[in-house]
């Protein structure tokens, strides 16, 4: 009659198990919260991003509403750095640029000066080409 052996100590094959077991939590784990991580910082950026378009665009309209209600306002105006003021439904331009809303992380600067046209009448950065007296270059930042 042949005995057969059997090994009945797997306490040693379960720590190795364990061990590795809890290394790859770890990795896993680890790369989902980089991963978690960048996308937050991604997002944040990105929000970021469109408020700072949401203003600009704001200022758009509110100089459109500006030369829209009296172009004297726009046409007198010297040439320098302007910042926006809501005066009840009433945008006027204030002599230092702005924080919208009241948010200091963003500046908005207006900026008009005088405006060019080249030889075919199109709207130029040229100050050496035909000076327009009707028209004033708007830049919103």
């Amino acid at each position: 009659m042949k005995k057969v052996l059997r090994n009945t100590n797997r306490s040693g094959i379960l720590i190795v198990e364990a061990v590795i077991s809890i290394a790859l939590f770890v990795v896993f784990a680890a790369g989902a919260v980089y991963f978690m991580t960048a996308a937050l910082l991604t997002s944040r950026t990105v929000m970021g991003h469109t408020t700072a378009a949401t203003y600009v665009q704001e200022g758009i309209e509110a100089v459109q509403s500006i030369d829209r209600a009296a172009w004297n306002n726009l046409a007198d105006s010297p040439d320098s750095t302007y910042g926006l003021e809501l005066n009840g439904n009433v945008w006027t331009l204030v002599a230092e640029p702005d924080n919208p809303n009241g948010d200091t992380r963003y500046t908005r600067t207006i900026v008009i000066s005088d405006a060019y046209r080249d030889g075919n009448n199109n709207p130029s950065d040229n100050n050496t080409d035909t000076f327009d007296p009707h028209t004033r270059k708007v830049t919103v930042t």
